[in-house]
């Protein structure tokens, strides 16, 4: 193994982590004027773990037995291979809620959250109902 790729590849991870954590290149003594450091200071977590759980949650029991699953399902027994039909499927996904995601973080700044929860919710009702009747 290429030992400048490995490193490369721990810095990026501890990069991460910092940033999951709230710390900064100053607070853990890698950056400023004088390069030292009192020692990494938490100011709290960007990252708000409850609101990451809630999501996991919500999504894995909405997602649980959708068509989705049961397309990746038939495609994996169909083809007998379903290391590329789970990468095909998680890259796909990945990129769809990686698009609704941000979506839904710009329409927040100029859309209030009221209309936003009643459009999505007028959405979901039509697309069932035409699903319903095999429009779709």
């Amino acid at each position: 193994m290429n030992l400048t790729r490995s490193t490369g590849y721990r810095i990026q991870i501890d990069a991460l982590v910092y940033k999951l954590y709230g710390l900064t290149d100053e607070e853990i003594g890698m950056g400023g004027d004088s390069g030292r450091s009192s020692g990494p200071v938490r100011k709290g977590p960007p990252m708000d773990f409850k609101v990451m759980f809630s999501s996991f949650g919500l999504i894995l029991l909405a997602e649980l037995g959708d068509k989705t699953q049961i397309m990746a399902l038939t495609l994996a027994a169909k083809t007998g291979k379903p290391v590329p039909v789970f990468a095909g499927s998680f890259l796909a996904l990945g990129l769809l809620t990686l698009a609704a995601v941000l979506l839904g973080g710009l329409a927040s700044e100029y859309i209030p959250q009221g209309l936003i929860s009643r459009v999505a919710g007028v959405a979901f009702v039509v697309v069932g109902v035409l699903v319903f009747f095999k429009v779709l």
